[in-house]
């Protein structure tokens, strides 16, 4: 379970977290959020132990069994409807940066907005923006974060994975000193026992492994601490804020499928990815050399 009261201890900003909803069970922190907007302001999180129902990209179902993984939704009021593709990218860098301190290997992002680690999908967000008129009210960042899920079903195990899984795949290249920060009680990888393990139940353990180890609670508030500083950078400079992101955009300066959706030919085309732009717009090089740009609405990119 997330320790709310450790998070809100150490949670210090003026705004990120302030309001702090949390939810035993819920069919979905967006649909959460949106109902309950009026009860919301600027930074305020909804945060579930378990979600139901959870909802990706084209209404597509985010799988998650109970209390294993992160389920939460950050509500914003931006002063600003400029930018906005870009905000769907603070999540995703957000859990990137979290993670490379770790040692992980083989992450990065596949637009428009998931976070892949050796190309299986680690955490995914669903952005919703809402309006009275023409006038932007709110934007809601649904952020689902495969933390120590240890089955999938067999239609993702293919294509998804959690922490847990990943940690024992790449034991060997783990930072041993930083992991230890996000360990709940897991002595393999870490070399010594926690205050949790005393040393005479450690002697009757059968290789204690990395698996549901991964404190949620260290995660969360290093990914808000994080996602703070990238929001205030998309405030003041998203064109660096984009920089960032197309370090990690998979595809990035090689040439690439182009799939238009809505198109019934699956062949797509092929085209150079260029990056993100400030706008959170996509960029592609296509084979007359011209620059054309899409939305996460318009395409989707994959590896030729």
């Amino acid at each position: 379970m997330i320790q709310t009261k450790v998070l809100k201890a150490f949670l210090k900003t003026d705004w990120l977290g302030s309001h702090l909803v949390e939810l035993d069970k819920i069919d979905s922190t967006n649909s959460y959020a949106k109902i309950h907007a009026h009860e919301l302001h600027h930074g305020s999180i909804v945060l579930a132990h378990e979600q139901l129902k959870g909802r990706g990209q084209a209404q597509k179902h985010w799988f998650s069994t109970s209390s294993h993984n992160l389920h939460l939704s950050i509500y914003l009021q931006p002063s600003r409807d400029e930018f906005l593709n870009l905000l769907t990218f603070i999540p995703t860098l957000s859990i990137l940066t979290v993670l490379q301190a770790t040692g992980l290997s083989g992450l990065s992002i596949k637009w428009p907005n998931d976070v892949l680690i050796n190309n299986k999908k680690l955490a995914g967000v669903l952005t919703e923006n809402t309006y009275q008129g023409s006038r932007l009210q709110s934007t809601i960042l649904g952020i689902g974060w495969n933390v120590n899920e240890l089955n999938f079903p067999t239609e993702l195990s293919e294509v998804a994975t959690s922490l847990a899984l990943q940690g024992r795949s790449q034991e060997q290249y783990l930072k041993r000193q930083n992991l230890r920060h996000y360990l709940n009680q897991s002595t393999e990888l870490t070399g010594e026992p926690t205050a949790r393990d005393e040393p005479q139940t450690l002697k009757n353990k059968h290789h204690t492994s990395a698996l549901e180890t991964w404190s949620k609670t260290q995660l969360l508030l290093d990914f808000l601490l994080h996602f703070k500083r990238f929001y205030e950078l998309w405030e003041h400079d998203p064109a660096s804020l984009a920089r960032q992101v197309n370090t990690y955009l998979m595809g990035y300066g090689r040439w690439v499928k182009l799939v238009r959706l809505g198109n019934p030919s699956p062949e797509g085309e092929s085209v150079k990815c260029l990056g993100v732009d400030a706008r959170g717009f996509l960029q592609v090089l296509d084979k007359e050399m011209e620059v054309n740009t899409f939305t996460y609405e318009q395409i989707r990119i994959q590896p030729e």
